[in-house]
């Protein structure tokens, strides 16, 4: 029950106007306990350029420009009876996610993040009840502050109904997003084939995910750093499960956003319907 990694890695990730480049490598270790329980330990070193294209961007993320190193161990604790890991219709899950950078390197911070699940079938498994959710936060240490790339993000699929990272503080003059600090994200959704052939692997959803992201080291320029306010949608959706893997179509409409926040009312994944 023990298994190994190690990766090597040359990225470049784009969050609107901001690039950051990032190459390093990782390693780690991970083993199954009794009780449906798994431990995994990562270390990872890398060094990473994060840089802006906006000429109007009035926030400081902290590492505009600067290749910054990085050195931090990551531990995860999993509890996890689900039948299905991406397409559950029973079981619970429970995560504890800690990363610590500061072994060496530029920076330095602790960040956790929870997240769970459990999913409960009626009428032999013709309609699926699932609630869900998620929280994190992290915090500079050794008198370092927490720079824009190792905040969190939030939108997309864990809020449906507004765009990838289209929650939380927003720089004032781009309105670029900056990420935050602190985060929660949950979700109630009903899937059912109830009216459907189930031989067309097609079934339908209904739900209703709420969230919110805030807090930031640098908040000069930043539209609303800490506020706070939950935002909330509701909508339907549709599960295909085709040769190439499940797709996933949902429409939702945010009941509740702030002004600087952005929506997107459709969505379409190819691979997991989480």
């Amino acid at each position: 029950d023990l298994t190994g990694r190690f990766d090597v890695f040359n990225s470049e990730t784009k969050s609107d106007s901001t690039i950051t480049e990032k190459v390093g490598t990782s390693f780690g270790v991970g083993f199954s306990a009794a009780n449906d329980i798994y431990h995994r330990v990562t270390y990872e070193i890398n060094q990473a350029k994060s840089s802006t294209s906006s000429t109007t961007a009035t926030s400081i993320t902290g590492e505009d420009n600067k290749t910054l190193l990085s050195s931090s161990v990551n531990y995860v604790l999993t509890k996890d009876t689900r039948d299905n890991r991406f397409d559950p219709t029973e079981g619970y899950n429970l995560e504890l996610n800690e990363t610590v950078a500061g072994l060496g390197g530029d920076v330095k911070y602790l960040r956790t993040k929870i997240s769970g699940g459990i999913y409960q079938p009626f009428l032999f498994k013709a309609v699926v009840l699932g609630l869900s959710g998620q929280a994190g936060y992290v915090t500079a240490l050794g008198g370092k502050q927490v720079t824009q790339s190792q905040r969190f993000f939030l939108g997309g699929r864990s809020v449906r109904g507004f765009e990838s990272n289209g929650i939380g503080p927003r720089d004032t003059g781009s309105s670029d997003t900056v990420g935050g600090n602190q985060m929660f994200s949950g979700s109630v959704d009903i899937v059912s084939s109830l009216g459907l052939d189930k031989d067309s692997g097609i079934r339908w959803t209904m739900f209703s995910d709420v969230g919110s992201l805030w807090g930031t080291d640098y908040p000069s320029g930043v539209t609303a750093p800490e506020a706070s306010d939950m935002r909330a949608s509701i909508g339907l959706g549709i599960y295909w499960d085709t040769a190439i893997g499940p797709l996933t179509f949902s429409w939702a409409k945010p009941l509740s956003k702030m002004t600087h926040d952005r929506t997107k009312s459709f969505q379409f994944n190819i691979g997991t319907r989480l």
